[in-house]
């Protein structure tokens, strides 16, 4: 007959330890959580630009102008007009879809209000600082640009530039009413300097005819101080 096993002993569960919430171990662990998700972020954050800037890149290269072979600011403010209206073809076929009567709900409409968010965006900057672009204007920078092979390894290498609406030539009425303004403010600072220069004149003759007066007192009186009899 075997011999009886021995009972064995109940297995000892570990206990999880609860860490106070103002503790010192407690606010390590916050703080590690929380540097990962800023690391987490940041990633998100650099991937998504990088994509932005790879779109934008491509955009330019594949709606350049092959005729040319370099650039003046002015066709770079036509090329950025071009790009900031890219979505026009997108957003028309969104309007047909709700020009249907069949369809009751306004479908595509939070790509619409992105598209339009964007396009408003972009139109402000192009307005006041810019918009950034490939620098087409430099020759180098413009060689490297096509050779460029769409990814993201060497695309820091090619120079970008802020590009806004001021920057192009003015045409030639623009340039007429430049002048003309720039001649009539000229005419009206010259009849402000003739004007100033009258009112001097006038106050000179009249302070002359003051000390004229003055004068003219002084001898009157030193003639009647000489008429007048010794008593």
């Amino acid at each position: 007959m075997g011999k009886a096993g021995k009972p064995g002993k109940p297995k000892q569960q570990h206990k999880v330890k609860v860490l106070h919430p103002n503790s010192r171990k407690a606010a390590k662990v916050t703080g590690t959580c929380m540097r990962k998700q800023r690391i987490q972020r940041a990633h998100t954050e650099t991937a998504l630009k990088q994509t932005l800037l790879l779109d934008k890149l491509q955009w330019f290269k594949d709606n350049r102008d092959d005729s040319k072979d370099s650039y003046t600011k002015t066709d770079m403010v036509e090329l950025v007009k071009r790009y900031i209206h890219r979505f026009d073809d997108e957003l028309e076929q969104i309007e047909i879809i709700h020009g249907m009567k069949s369809r009751k709900n306004r479908q595509h409409a939070a790509r619409e209000d992105v598209i339009r968010m964007t396009m408003k965006r972009e139109e402000q900057a192009f307005n006041t600082s810019g918009i950034e672009m490939p620098d087409l204007c430099d020759a180098k920078n413009l060689e490297l640009f096509l050779k460029w092979d769409g990814t993201s390894k060497h695309a820091h290498l090619i120079k970008m530039r802020l590009v806004k609406l001021s920057d192009s030539s003015l045409s030639s009425k623009q340039v007429g009413k430049h002048k003309g303004a720039k001649n009539e403010d000229k005419g009206r600072k010259e009849e402000e300097d003739k004007g100033r220069q009258e009112e001097e004149d006038a106050s000179d003759e009249q302070s002359d005819d003051q000390d004229n007066k003055i004068d003219e007192n002084e001898r009157t009186d030193s003639m009647d101080v000489d008429m007048t009899p010794d008593s």
